[in-house]
């Protein structure tokens, strides 16, 4: 791996923890349950999958542990939080949820600790863990925008906030770039194009990083332009 591949996962790294962090910290202080699923989700993929899918591709021969054990629980976290925020009410969202998180976690467990290393079985988590992933990046993605959808609705009627619509768009947008990406990555790395692999991997750092700061802990400047733009709007609307 050389230098310049290491500072730019490190930076990206760096930078994805302090977002988990604070996400962490805001869940804490605002007493906002569901967020504490993609703050850790955030910070576990940001400081240990992430390096450790890195030096995986940079040398593919060997499955990093760390990489089997953080992913599993950065996914169960996004398949959580789906769950809790969009689709608390339904039971076949709870049954989903917990099956995905089932799967995920104990067969994770039980292949890495049960089976022989090197073993069919354990060759299992390189099809589980991308599968996992794209499952739950997808379900929120889609969940995020029918929501946004909804609201939109009311924002004709000037009952919805401007700024929890664009904070769902960017959850929704986030949640379904990281999918593709995801696909690619699993893609590149099959045909052995692992640089190319690589590059997408930082990719899903970057969205993620970008994506779930502005999404869950924007700063002032950028809600007090999404509400004057909304604004704007209003009243070009109330010209016509």
């Amino acid at each position: 791996m050389s230098g310049s591949t290491i500072i730019v996962a490190g930076v990206i790294s760096l930078a994805g923890s302090l977002v988990g962090l604070k996400i962490i910290w805001r869940a804490w202080t605002l007493r906002e349950p569901a967020a504490w699923f993609i703050g850790i989700a955030m910070l576990t993929h940001s400081s240990i999958s992430q390096p450790a899918m890195i030096a995986f591709l940079s040398n593919p021969t060997v499955r990093p542990p760390l990489l089997s054990l953080s992913t599993p629980i950065a996914v169960a976290c996004v398949f959580a939080f789906v769950w809790r925020v969009f689709r608390a009410q339904n039971r076949w969202a709870a049954v989903f949820a917990s099956t995905a998180i089932l799967v995920m976690l104990v067969g994770t467990v039980v292949i890495l600790f049960v089976t022989n290393r090197g073993s069919p079985e354990q060759r299992l988590l390189g099809v589980i863990h991308p599968l996992g992933f794209l499952v739950a990046t997808l379900w929120g993605g889609v969940e995020a925008l029918l929501y946004r959808r909804r609201l939109l609705k009311r924002a004709r009627i000037n009952l919805s906030n401007p700024v929890v619509e664009n904070r769902l768009l960017i959850w929704g947008s986030t949640m379904l770039a990281a999918s593709v990406l995801a696909v690619g990555v699993a893609a590149f790395a099959a045909m052995g194009k692992h640089g190319l692999a690589m590059g997408l991997a930082f990719g899903i750092g970057i969205n993620g990083t970008v994506g779930w700061y502005l999404g869950f802990t924007p700063p002032a400047t950028y809600c007090d332009w999404i509400e004057a733009r909304a604004a704007r709007g209003v009243a070009r609307g109330d010209e016509t």
